[in-house]
Order: structure tokens, then C-alpha cells, then sequence
């Protein structure tokens, strides 16, 4: 866990936003809202309705590199039901001219993947916290919601399936285990709150029972770093 930013790091930090506006789903931990308190540019590119960001339509994604996975849409939910399917499919359009590039769709509301046309090497995700649904966390779907549609987009388009436990919120073991097998997926993305947003957090120790339970089923599973925080506070 020594990557030192906040994104994945098997990304590289490679990532591209292609469509600005508000994200609708307004999450009680999301770090785009503190950024745009902190950064008039941000605020003004991430409110109001959604756009296409023509300049980053231009740009391509440089020397070929099969092993380089570009994240695509890490500032707002670029499949949220507010974003008009034209928009949506003038990026995947320009991103089918790069068959060779591998790309990672990450949404709250993966029933809209089945929607579309992906490019050949993509990698569809969606978040899903906890198996339980918290009051006042957030405007997305319910989590059970987005697991059957994440399994049902795999199933249809024959891409691969990852799904992001971020930041991570209390569960039972065996129900969220359940939840996240539905998906049919390849691997796990684990990583705590980074904020200080005081949301309900599990134990470090039922942490590594969902990763020993999810390693069972040969899943692979990756720690982000700032998990570091819950570890340390098991130590104490």
C-alpha cells in the first residue's frame, strides 16, 4: 500500500474527464465536494448540467501500453441518469477509436452500462460500500441494486467485472460477501474514508475476514492506502 495519491494505483494516475456538471448523487464522503470548496476552476466545471469537455475529447492517450488502465470519469458519474445519452455516447465513440487501450468505467449506476457500446478492452465498475444502505449517505441507487445490474452488464457486454468498497462501510460479513459474489467479479477494491467524514466504519479485523472470505472464491483483492488509518487504529 505505498501508493501515495488517491486513485488506483494499478491507473497509474492515468485519468480523463470527459463530462462536467454536478454529479446528482451528492455522497456525504465524496472528495469532489471538498475540492470544489477549495477550487473555483473545479466548482465551476463540476456544477450545474452536464457538458462535454470538447478539449478533452481531442486528446489521445499516448504510446500504446497494454498494461497501463486509463480511469475514465473520476469527477462526476458519467452514466448518472441526468447525463443525456448523447453525451454519453460521444465519449465511448471517441474511445473506440483506442481498441488497444484499456479503460475503466466506474459508476453508481451501472444499469445504464447495458445501455451502450464499450470499447473492446474496458472494465465496468460500481461502488458498493456495504450491504447495508445508510439514511443520508447518498442519492445513488440501493447497493443491492447495483450489484445485480453490475452482474447483468457483465453478463451482457462479456467484459470484465470490478467492484470498489469505498470507502468502506459496516457490514456483515456474510451478507456483504453475498452481495459482492452476485456481481460475478474478478476483484475487489478496498479503501477507507479519507476525509474525517465520521461515517460508520467496520473493524479492521472484520476488514480481513471480508478479504480472507472474498480470497476464498479467488478474488483478487486490492488495498488502497488510506485503509493505513483503520489499521494503525487496530493496533493502538
Amino acid at each position: 500500500m505505498s501508493n501515495k495519491n488517491n486513485m488506483y494505483e494499478f491507473s497509474q494516475n492515468s485519468t480523463r474527464n470527459f463530462i462536467g456538471g454536478a454529479c446528482p448523487y451528492q455522497c456525504k464522503y465524496c472528495y469532489v465536494q471538498d475540492l470544489k470548496r477549495r477550487n473555483e476552476v473545479i466548482r465551476k466545471k463540476y456544477s450545474g448540467k452536464p457538458f462535454l469537455c470538447h478539449n478533452e475529447l481531442k486528446k489521445g492517450f499516448g504510446r500504446r501500453d497494454s498494461s497501463k488502465i486509463w480511469f475514465i470519469g473520476t469527477m462526476t458519474d458519467m452514466f448518472a441518469e441526468s447525463v443525456p445519452p448523447t453525451l454519453i455516447e460521444t465519449v465511448l465513440s471517441r474511445l473506440r477509436q483506442f481498441p488497444e487501450t484499456t479503460f475503466l468505467f466506474q459508476s453508481k449506476n451501472p444499469e445504464r452500462f447495458t445501455e451502450f457500446e464499450f470499447p473492446r478492452k474496458s472494465i465496468l465498475c460500481t461502488t458498493i460500500e456495504s450491504n447495508r444502505d445508510y439514511p443520508g449517505m447518498s442519492l445513488a441507487p440501493k447497493v443491492k441494486e447495483r450489484a445485480g445490474w453490475i452482474a447483468a452488464a457483465g453478463m451482457e457486454k462479456e467484459l470484465p467485472i470490478m467492484i470498489t468498497v469505498e470507502p468502506i462501510l459496516d457490514f456483515n460479513v456474510k451478507k456483504f460477501t453475498e452481495l459482492l459474489l452476485v456481481a460475478g467479479l474478478y476483484q475487489v477494491n478496498i479503501g477507507a474514508d479519507s476525509k474525517g467524514n465520521k461515517l460508520p466504519e467496520p473493524s479492521w479485523e472484520k476488514v480481513t475476514e471480508l478479504i480472507a472470505e472474498l480470497q476464498r472464491f479467488d478474488i483478487k483483492v486490492y488495498l488502497k492506502p488510506n485503509l493505513k488509518r483503520l489499521i494503525d487504529k487496530h493496533l493502538i
